[in-house]
Formats: C-alpha cells, sequence, structure tokens
C-alpha cells in the first residue's frame, strides 16, 4: 500500500482507535460475565458508549477511506474493458 500523506494516516489512526475501544469494550463485558460481577447502570452505560464510540470511528473511517480514494476497475474485468472502448471510440 502506497502512503500518499497525512491524510492516510488520519484514516489509519481513526480506525486503529475505533478497533482498540471496541475491543476494550468487549472485554471488559465479557470479563465481568466470567467474574460474575454485576454492573451497574453506570458501568453498563460506560461500555456501551465505548463500543458505540469505537464501532462509529471505524465506520467514519472507512467512509473517509472510500469517498477519497473511489474504486478503480480492475484490468481485464468487464467495467475495465467497457471503458477502454468508450474512451477510443471518443
Amino acid at each position: 500500500m502506497v502512503r500518499t500523506g497525512v491524510q492516510l494516516d488520519t484514516v489509519e489512526r481513526l480506525s486503529a482507535a475505533g478497533t482498540f475501544l471496541a475491543a476494550v469494550a468487549a472485554i471488559v463485558s465479557v470479563s465481568s460475565i466470567i467474574l460474575d460481577e454485576i454492573a451497574r447502570p453506570g458501568t453498563a452505560l460506560l461500555i456501551g458508549f465505548g463500543w458505540a464510540a469505537g464501532a462509529t470511528m471505524q465506520i467514519a473511517a472507512g467512509i473517509i477511506a472510500r469517498t477519497r480514494h473511489p474504486a478503480r476497475p480492475r484490468k481485464g474485468s468487464r467495467v475495465h474493458s467497457s471503458l477502454i472502448d468508450r474512451m477510443a471510440r471518443a
């Protein structure tokens, strides 16, 4: 993967932070189940918000990455050859 500058690093960091937050929320949640602890309402909200924030960060990173670098058709695909045909006719 070719790094194109600061913008790509922002997407990578947003995705990594989102993954970390969601993973920490999942680990805390599962460990409280395994240890048979009763979660207080505040703790449950904190876990839920941590997971939601992490998932939202991952989704936002994906949206930013897709809008910044639109997908190009692969060589040899039908879309690619039809584009080449259209360009040749023009």
